[in-house]
């Protein structure tokens, strides 16, 4: 079942914990964890869910209607952001010529 990994982390109090600070900055390595993490303990889903908590997904739906027809393939859903640049004003989403030299980031998904 899909939710197999929730069900385990709820009932064991399984939480993947990675050698790096607590920083929005890290929320590369926190995702990389979080797919080694489901690639090793659950190797046999179908699909791996990957929401930030103040995001509503109506899980049924995508589940029942939106999931099936990807499910073999190698697919990733979501907002595409395209040519969006670089924030250089000083704020939380600051991002330095040195950490992205690039006007623009490569196309990505929202999340």
């Amino acid at each position: 079942m899909i939710l197999d990994s929730i069900y385990f982390v709820q009932e064991f109090h399984v939480c993947p914990k990675g050698n790096f600070l607590e920083d929005y900055h890290n929320l590369t390595y926190k995702h990389a964890m979080g797919l080694r993490w489901a690639s090793q303990f659950c190797p046999q889903a179908q699909m791996l869910i990957k929401i930030d908590d103040d995001t509503a997904a109506n899980l049924p739906r995508l589940i029942q209607e939106i999931a099936p027809p990807l499910l073999n393939k190698e697919n990733m859903l979501g907002a595409v952001f395209a040519r969006a640049k670089p924030m250089r004003e000083t704020s939380k989403w600051q991002v330095s010529l040195k950490e992205w030299p690039s006007p623009v980031y490569p196309s990505y998904l929202s999340g």
